[in-house]
């Protein structure tokens, strides 16, 4: 009788542990969604009358007709800065045509730009050390398979080579030994900004009016973050040639105006690496090589730190931060 009480008791107290673990496990968690959303009801309802006790009588539509009175003069302040922040079309490419192969596209895109910017350069009597402004030429593809994202992307390279060239032909250069196009990066979540290392040769009044014209234009937004300019011939009396060494910064607005996941945002806040030196600019060869002696190398430039605060990727989700409850505390009923 006292072996049966006790197997009795066992058997009990396992049905008693099994129940207690499954309403742990089950029901308890019901019951905290439960209050989780009863609450949440609670809460609804109050802001609900608070509602109808600020808004009460109010009519909606002279309400957004106020409203759209005060938000006009900021609309107008954004839309300015937008035509402000703007890099034209410089970074409109043409897409790729639907039935025609992303290379043979890419090729005729190419040989097209390289040749229009030969032609102006001929014309104006400037040398330019062609690098493709790191996009590759065609014969270096060598039958690659392409996408339209790849030949868009090296399109853009192109485009935005050939206008910072532009940029310094129209100001006076007479020699462009380089320009270097950066990764583009976002910057303050809105803007996109494309940094361009150049090297150069202009005389000094053409070199203060370009600067000027730079940092005062009412029309673009154009930073210089970084000058060396140098004198090979101190003891001339004549306006003198100068070799420039400038890293200039010119600004977007993202499509969408909101932070983008791409490479260059994170490179923004975390602080972009520093740009390994460029090469010494000596005289080229080929087709628009460069004349004159070598230029000493530019220095890498120290990593650019974003805007404080900002780390470059999302939050990690409240419920990830949580610690996860050991299993066995679940099923475990003391």
């Amino acid at each position: 009788m006292k072996k049966q009480s006790i197997i009795y008791v066992a058997i009990l107290a396992v049905v008693f542990a099994a129940l207690y673990a499954g309403h742990r496990v089950f029901v308890a968690a019901q019951l905290k969604q439960f209050d989780e959303a009863q609450k949440f009801a609670q809460d609804l309802e109050a802001k609900a009358k608070v509602f109808q006790t600020t808004f009460g009588g109010v009519r909606p539509e002279l309400v957004v007709e106020r409203w759209q009175k005060a938000m006009d003069p900021w609309m107008q302040a954004a839309l300015q800065r937008q035509d402000y922040f703007s890099m034209g079309d410089v970074l409109t490419v043409e897409a790729v045509p639907e039935g025609e192969l992303p290379l043979f596209f890419y090729e005729d895109q190419y040989n097209k730009i390289l040749t229009e910017l030969t032609k102006e350069l001929s014309s104006k009597q400037v040398a330019l050390n062609w690098t493709g402004f790191g996009a590759p030429s065609p014969d270096q593809l060598g039958g690659q398979a392409l996408t339209n994202d790849d030949v868009e992307y090296w399109l853009r390279l192109l485009k935005e080579g050939v206008d910072t060239v532009q940029l310094l032909v129209n100001a006076g250069a007479v020699q462009i030994y380089s320009v270097e196009i950066w990764p583009k990066r976002t910057e303050y979540g809105v803007l996109e900004a494309h940094t361009a290392g150049l090297a150069f040769m202009m005389q000094l009044e053409p070199l203060a009016k370009f600067i000027n014209q730079l940092a005062t234009d009412p029309k673009r937004y154009c930073n210089v973050n970084a000058l060396r300019i140098t004198n090979q011939n101190l003891v001339s009396p004549a306006n003198p040639w100068l070799q420039v060494e400038m890293l200039i910064t010119r600004t977007s607005f993202l499509p969408d105006g909101t932070p983008t996941t791409t490479a260059g945002s994170a490179s923004s806040a975390s602080g972009m690496s520093g740009m390994p030196g460029m090469p010494g600019m000596g005289g080229g060869s080929g087709m628009m090589g460069m004349m004159g002696g070598g230029m000493p190398g530019m220095p890498g430039m120290p990593g650019m730190q974003g805007p404080a605060g900002d780390t470059g990727v999302g939050a990690p989700r409240k419920d990830a931060q949580k610690k996860q409850e050991s299993w066995w505390k679940k099923w475990w009923p003391f």
